[in-house]
């Protein structure tokens, strides 16, 4: 049997992370989008559980776990349909090079702005939700949800792949101007997976579904920029996170 450390830190975030990359391989394979800035759309989930269930020196507000995984889910969906109405018309080293500059810009608003995000400190006493006779604050019921969380997503994406959406999608993959002469509106199709549950658009956006593992905040989390997974050029994320992430 694996110890805690497994189960939660490798298991429990590989699920989380392996779920966004599902939704990354969802695009690329059907809608041959690519992005750099899906991480900073899964974040904004993670920042609004953070926000609702754990305010700190004046910034944020209280409210039951499940409105705030609710609320998160929304504004998440609401990032990426921006973000996708920017980027649809884009391809190729453009839509790589405009999500990530998204991505980065996010970034740095969070690392600035202590109105909403608390700036570099971020939210440090975010806590692991309970349901009646179940603390999620277990490392093996945390696993547990984020498998069964991954497993649905995978399950929904399965299902959309076989849908009449999912062959317009490679249509627009494959041959737009031929799709456009036919009647179809190509970036309304490509858009349109920022809105659809369970696929987090590579080019446009993350959609609600993708982000549940990062929306639930992990036993004894650090929300903050410093905890992302990137790296910047005057800090090592790998160094921070030793100083300050208590995944």
């Amino acid at each position: 049997m694996a110890n805690d450390f497994w189960v939660q830190q490798i298991g429990g975030r590989t699920l989380g992370l392996g779920t966004v990359a599902l939704s990354l391989l969802f695009l690329a394979a059907f809608g041959g989008m690519l992005s750099l800035g899906q991480m900073a759309l899964a974040d904004v989930a993670g920042y609004a559980v953070a926000y609702f269930t754990a305010p700190v020196a004046g910034v944020g507000l209280l409210l039951p776990w499940p409105a705030a995984v609710v609320i998160a889910l929304g504004l998440s969906t609401l990032a990426g349909l921006l973000v996708g109405l920017i980027s649809v018309r884009t391809s190729g080293i453009y839509t790589l090079m405009l999500t990530l500059a998204i991505a980065m810009g996010f970034y740095y608003l969070a690392l600035q702005n202590y109105a909403l995000f608390n700036g570099f400190t971020g939210f440090t006493q975010v806590a692991a939700p309970s349901v009646p006779g179940l603390s999620l604050e277990s490392p093996r019921a945390f696993y547990w949800l984020c498998l069964a969380a991954a497993l649905a997503c995978y399950a929904l994406v399965t299902f959309l792949a076989t849908t009449p959406f999912s062959l317009a999608l490679q249509a627009t993959r494959d041959n737009p101007r031929r799709l456009a002469a036919l009647g179809f509106h190509v970036a309304s199709i490509r858009w349109r997976p920022s809105a659809s549950p369970g696929s987090s658009p590579a080019a446009a956006s993350t959609s609600s579904s993708s982000t549940i593992p990062a929306a639930i905040a992990w036993p004894g989390a650090v929300r903050s920029p410093a905890c992302w997974p990137m790296a910047t050029p005057t800090r090592s994320c790998s160094t921070w996170r030793a100083k300050c992430c208590r995944w």
